[in-house]
């Protein structure tokens, strides 16, 4: 650098450290570049971590998809990651992942010593020295590892029965049975003589009614239950009601059901026959600002002229 105060021309300070920082990268592009990329297959159940270098405590910078393929450049030795210390620097984008999630397909070649890191440990500069504070142009450091796969989620809430499939076909007749054996003739009977017709006689009084008989027992009655299910929004009041007893019946009971994961921000307001006697409503507010839901009023209907009045 030329000084004007001065007038003499002098180094600007710069460590080995900051040298080797700044020719490093520039080998091991060329290295890589010159090295056929092989390819790899995701492995984990999650979305694969993407770091700056490798090392689970490096900076998280991308994910992949579990099962896609990837390019890789080139391999270190660094962190061990449940039991594999190997890590791959992807070629088909900036970072590394831990072989522990990556299966290769493949000759893998070694990266250049400026890219790995110490056995053991996540330092990319083997010889000790490190970026010094010269005017060279800042250096990125390598990519870090694939953290762990995070815990399962929780399983989700089953989903509504589906509809009763359509019946199937009826069976083909079966055989018919062997006739079954005649009886034996009963012996005849005498004939009698045919005797003369008589004459018609006359009509007698009628007689005084007899007394009234015991009450009989109360015939089979027919019941029809009937259910209709209506959504509940989050912080919402809903009037729900049954669907209505066909004509000639009336309701004589009913009530509700309610399906939900949070079944304690629903409140029900009310459960009772309308003023028609003809279904069941059920009024309900769900205080909740996020929970949903469903809710299944049904009505037990019977005919009007089975109803007793006593």
């Amino acid at each position: 650098m030329f000084s004007p105060a001065s007038g003499r021309l002098t180094l600007g300070a710069l460590t080995l450290g900051t040298a080797f920082a700044l020719c490093a990268p520039v080998a091991a592009q060329a290295a890589t570049a010159a090295t056929p990329t092989a390819h790899g297959k995701v492995t984990s159940q999650a979305r694969l971590l993407v770091r700056a270098a490798p090392s689970t405590g490096a900076a998280r910078i991308g994910t992949i998809a579990p099962g896609a393929q990837v390019r890789l450049a080139c391999k270190v030795r660094a962190q061990n990651v449940s039991g594999n210390s190997l890590w791959y620097k992807l070629s088909d984008r900036t970072g590394w992942t831990s072989a522990r999630y990556v299966t290769n397909r493949g000759a893998i070649p070694w990266c250049p010593s400026a890219h790995r890191a110490a056995p053991g440990t996540t330092d990319p500069w083997p010889g000790g020295g490190k970026p010094g504070h010269g005017h060279g142009k800042p250096v990125t450091g390598a990519e870090g590892p694939q953290g762990p796969e995070g815990p399962r989620g929780p399983a989700g809430p089953a989903g509504p029965m589906g509809e009763k499939g359509a019946d199937g076909a009826p069976g083909a007749a079966g055989p018919v049975g062997p006739a079954g054996a005649k009886g034996a003739d009963g012996a005849p009977g005498p004939a009698g003589p045919k005797g003369d017709k008589g004459d018609t006689g006359s009509a007698g009084p009628k007689g005084d009614p007899g007394p009234a008989g015991a009450q009989g027992e109360r015939g089979v009655m027919e019941v029809k239950y009937l259910a209709k299910e209506t959504p509940v929004g989050a912080n919402t009041q809903v009037n729900a009601t049954s669907p209505s007893c066909p004509t000639g019946w009336r309701v004589v009971g009913g009530g509700f059901h309610m399906s939900t994961p949070q079944g304690q921000d629903f409140k029900i307001l009310r459960s009772s026959p309308d003023h028609t006697a003809n279904n069941w409503n059920a009024y309900v507010r769900n205080e909740g600002t996020d929970a949903t839901g469903k809710l299944n009023v049904f009505a037990t209907c019977i005919q009007a002229d089975r109803m007793s009045t006593s």
